[in-house]
């Protein structure tokens, strides 16, 4: 092995800038711990320093309004897209002062993020908040029709294909507004003298910004460059039939768990070991042909090794208290929901002891003072919460956290609930679903219809704040079903604080693809001009229509009591919030 060989882990734009996204450290630490001198750049913070700045935002204006006029004075060649802008474009003219003003005043609203007196005040949020997406809009007039904010990046315009992303990302680079960015930090964190350049994607919206990056770099580099991640692993069957991918895009993709195969990896780039064709869970390309390794699916989470935070400045996130992603364990105890696609892939469960994740709250807590933590598992058993609290009061750590859990038939007690709430435990999400009973009895929840309250009650009255989820438009669901599940918030106010709504979607990983018929589904629809994204488009003989679902899903929003706050998006926000209040005061001032 060559001396010092240098890696980097990236992570791209756009993503929640409350904290380092936790697989970019986790990756990092194995690697290091393997001897790799190695740091990670989380370039989605960046990126939103770089667009929402004055000069940045001033030049944005400046060109939509002389594209405006332009068109304007070529109004017979039109189309609907620049009709669409020019409306835009004349509107934000009417408000020009105020966009100004905006333009002018725009680090000011970026530092209230960080400040704890405006931060957790709700009015002032509230307000810089519309600021803040104000200034996202007009960043992105010269892009129209793509839209970019926190955790959003779209472009109507195009379908998710690789057609459409190679043409995006390499020829209409004056329409992406990452094209420039990434040349600018390619030179200031000398991103091209690396030898492995490894890119986390997690979700859909990132796979056109990630893969600008990596075609910039492989056209003008001759660095290694592998692109992993959760959505990377959902799509992996598709990748594999775009070899002309990895000519353009990348020279590996990892699928699947990563701590093992991006040290096999490195080994094998940096001279270590010579054998490639033996890493599970690596596709790649060889004489012209695809070679695809199925991924590694018993990885033992004990054998994680401490996260490294090297090269990630914590100062930068939007937040004045870093909301850390902490796991304690990989895959689902249950598993089995018929319309989640989150166990993808199938991996083995397996879990942390609770002594080791202490260890590592442990040591974020005194080496860089973070007190708030987020659990990302799928859901914590009662009996490891138990187990995990006990760990906690035992050290007397003044932390606080935030965690998913099912309502499990009779596993949850008052005297554990008090316990989880004495260890740290502020806010619970739960998994509802919905009021119907012969929707639920569809879902293969495991869990009894009319016991799923008791578990809420039980946390609410320990003074943890509950996060319910629920979806409305399941196939076959009639208008009365979902009303029942809109209105169950209102009808449980005591216990349920937040009710948060989203539409059904299918998501081509869940057990329902396969098994659609069980849920009154009639045909599927598989757009192979979306042939990226992770849900299909299907058909069903009776329930509701998509405008229906719509109506019904707005009515919810103004009806919500979250309606005024639904700004804080990214979900963390809210967290923060309630943490920060305490569920009986959060209650009041929404």
């Amino acid at each position: 092995m060559k001396d010092k060989y240098k890696i980097l882990l990236i992570f791209p734009p756009p993503a929640s800038p409350v904290s380092p996204y936790l697989s970019t450290p986790l990756l990092a630490g194995q690697l290091k711990a393997a001897g790799y001198d190695v740091k990670s750049l989380d370039l989605s913070v960046e990126f939103f320093y770089y667009i929402l700045n004055s000069e940045f935002l001033k030049n944005s204006y400046k060109n939509a309004k002389e594209k405006f006029f332009c068109l304007k004075n070529a109004a017979e060649k039109l189309s609907l897209k620049d009709s669409t802008f020019c409306k835009i474009v004349e509107k934000n003219l009417e408000e020009e002062q105020k966009n100004l003003e905006i333009i002018d005043n725009i680090d000011n609203y970026l530092k209230k993020y960080k400040s704890y007196d405006s931060f957790y005040d709700i009015e002032t949020m509230d307000y810089i908040t519309q600021q803040i997406n104000k200034a996202f809009e007009i960043a992105m007039l010269p892009y129209f029709p793509a839209y970019c904010a926190f955790n959003v990046y779209k472009n109507p315009l195009y379908k998710v294909n690789f057609g459409s992303i190679k043409y995006q990302t390499t020829i209409k680079t004056d329409d992406n507004v990452f094209y420039e960015f990434y040349k600018k930090k390619i030179k200031e964190h000398n991103i091209d003298k690396y030898d492995f350049v490894c890119i986390t994607c997690p979700n859909e919206t990132q796979i056109i910004p990630a893969l600008t990056l990596t075609a910039i770099l492989k056209k003008t580099s001759n660095i290694k460059i592998s692109i992993g991640g959760n959505i990377i692993s959902r799509i992996d069957e598709e990748l594999k039939n775009m070899p002309e991918a990895f000519d353009i895009f990348y020279d590996y993709v990892m699928a699947g768990l990563g701590e093992k195969t991006i040290v096999q990896l490195a080994d094998y780039l940096s001279g270590k070991n010579d054998n490639l064709s033996n890493i599970k869970g690596l596709i790649y390309k060889k004489n012209g042909k695809i070679i695809s390794k199925k991924p590694d699916l018993k990885y033992n989470i004990n054998n994680a090794v401490q996260m490294c935070l090297d090269g990630l400045s914590l100062e930068q996130y939007f937040t004045p208290d870093i909301i850390m992603p902490i796991q304690s364990s990989k895959g689902c105890y249950w598993g089995k929901c018929l319309f989640c696609g989150l166990h993808y892939p199938p991996k083995k469960y397996t879990v942390k002891n609770p002594k080791k994740v202490v260890d590592e709250i442990e040591f974020l807590n005194k080496e860089y003072n973070i007190k708030i933590f987020e659990f990302v598992d799928e859901a914590l058993h009662p009996a490891y919460l138990s187990k995990l609290a006990d760990e906690i009061i035992k050290r007397k750590l003044d932390i606080k956290y935030v965690c998913c859990a099912r309502l499990e038939d009779n596993l949850y007690s008052q005297e554990l609930c008090r316990k989880l709430y004495k260890s740290g435990l502020r806010l619970v999400e739960f998994g509802f679903e919905t009021a119907s009973e012969r929707i639920y009895k569809l879902l293969n929840k495991g869990i009894k219809f009319e016991n799923r309250l008791n578990a809420i009650s039980l946390f609410a009255k320990a003074g943890i704040f509950t996060y319910v989820y629920a979806i409305i438009g399941y196939p076959s669901e009639t208008r009365d079903e979902a009303i029942t599940t809109l209105s169950c918030a209102k009808k449980h106010e005591d216990i349920i604080d937040t009710l948060f709504i989203h539409n059904f979607w299918l998501d081509k990983k869940a057990p329902a693809f396969k098994k659609y018929k069980c849920l009154g589904i009639s045909e599927i629809n598989i757009n192979e001009k979306n042939c990226f994204s992770q849900g299909c488009d299907f058909m069903c003989d009776n329930g509701m229509k998509k405008e229906e679902i719509d109506e019904l899903a707005d009515l919810n929003l103004e009806d919500s009591k979250l309606k005024k706050h639904i700004f804080f998006a990214p979900d963390e926000y809210f967290f923060l919030y309630a943490l920060y209040y305490g569920r009986q005061k959060l209650r009041t001032v929404l």
